[in-house]
């Protein structure tokens, strides 16, 4: 839940987010895919905007 907060309500890049959180790149990527799959499939997140925000994280 932090990591989503932070990169979506807060606007935090990827290295912000793994900075204030004390972990590795990877994983806020990681578990920002993860809890965007999971509002996926309760319906709550926009397909749109969610494939951009992946998108971006890639590159």
């Amino acid at each position: 839940r932090a990591v989503v907060v932070l990169r979506f309500w807060a606007d935090l890049s990827v290295k912000q987010v793994a900075d204030a959180l004390s972990i590795p790149e990877g994983t806020v990527k990681t578990r920002t895919r993860a809890a965007l799959a999971a509002l996926r499939t309760s319906g709550l997140v926009v397909r749109d905007a969610e494939d951009r925000t992946i998108d971006e994280e890639v590159r």
